[in-house]
């Protein structure tokens, strides 16, 4: 079976303002916190995830209600594929600030990476629920829409998908997923149309050409699907997906010894 990447932007990092002050934090303790975090922002940044989670709990342990810092932590923490820190730190921001929509939004992604695909759902409908920007609302119920699709909820996706585009007309990651939601319904040339219109809108997106090549092997377009999961790899080295449909192509194309190469490398990058 073809393997479809999804190109949802996982996480989002507006940070809310400081919480209110208790009678245990003193004004200089708040600030020295904040500049803690800003350090902590400045490693985040720079892709530094383990000297932000550093800077990030010393401004916890100075300013213990403030929820943005344990919401850029549990980020830092889910760079670092520390599911369970970040599953933690997201449930205390949750806490402290119950409207936290993109705390709700990130929860629930790094649950449907540890498979809890129920318990992610159950948060992103807390997400879609909450009030935030058009952006935001587009993010979500677009992360929503691929989860209902692993769920085989396809007209559930279908709904979502469409209403992130009513929020959000340019977001290219919501177009090639409603691209493989359309291949799902066969319809080739809408889910083509979509692919294209995704990478026009943003050509450093893996997804629309992984997803694309897919399209044109359903097309019999061996060697146009080649060249999509090249580029597809180009941009996301780390991509099993990629290597396995390129894998896949390569055997159609009689090249059995890159299509060998292609599936060993998939199953480095995940075993599963």
């Amino acid at each position: 079976m073809p393997v479809i990447v999804f190109v949802v932007i996982l996480t989002l990092g507006w940070w809310a303002g400081l919480a209110p002050q208790s009678p245990a934090q003193t004004k200089p303790a708040l600030q020295e916190a904040k500049t803690f975090f800003d350090r902590g922002l400045e490693l985040f940044n720079m892709n530094k995830n383990e000297e932000a989670v550093i800077e990030f709990s010393r401004a916890i342990n100075l300013d213990p209600k403030n929820p943005a810092y344990y919401y850029r932590r549990g980020w830092a923490k889910e760079r670092l594929s520390n599911w369970n820190g970040a599953l933690a730190d997201y449930s205390r921001t949750i806490d402290l600030d119950p409207n936290y929509a993109v705390a709700y939004n990130n929860r629930g992604m790094v649950k449907k990476k540890q498979g809890d695909l129920k318990g992610a759902l159950a948060d992103l409908n807390q997400a879609a629920g909450l009030k935030s920007s058009n952006q935001n609302k587009s993010i979500f119920l677009t992360n929503r829409a691929e989860l209902k699709y692993r769920l085989d909820d396809l007209e559930g996706a279908w709904a979502d998908v469409n209403q992130a585009l009513e929020f959000h007309p340019d977001y290219a990651v919501a177009y090639t997923i409603r691209g493989y939601i359309k291949l799902k319904k066969d319809d080739v040339a809408g889910a083509l149309a979509d692919h294209n219109l995704a990478m026009e809108m943003n050509p450093r997106l893996s997804g629309p050409y992984n997803n694309r090549g897919l399209v044109r092997m359903r097309q019999n377009d061996f060697s146009g699907a080649l060249n999509d999961f090249n580029r597809a790899i180009e941009l996301e080295p780390g991509s099993a997906p990629a290597f396995l449909n390129r894998g896949r192509v390569k055997e159609k194309l009689s090249d059995l010894d890159g299509a060998l190469l292609d599936y060993s490398r998939a199953v480095e990058l995940d075993p599963r």
